[in-house]
């Protein structure tokens, strides 16, 4: 993997994180943010948006 495509990807991760993290989202089924793929963290904030633009 190219340096340049992990650092974006790293970037990403972690973007996805601080925006759960604000929400406050923690863990996913016990497991710890970091843990997660990119694919589980962008899901996790898209139900989040959903949910908090229906209550």
């Amino acid at each position: 993997m190219s340096v340049q495509f992990r650092a974006a990807l790293e970037k990403t991760k972690a973007y996805y994180i601080e925006h759960l993290l604000k929400a406050g989202v923690f863990k996913k089924d016990d497991r710890q943010l970091y843990h997660l793929t990119v694919s589980e963290l962008s899901l996790l904030l898209r139900n989040r948006k959903g949910i908090d633009q229906t209550s």
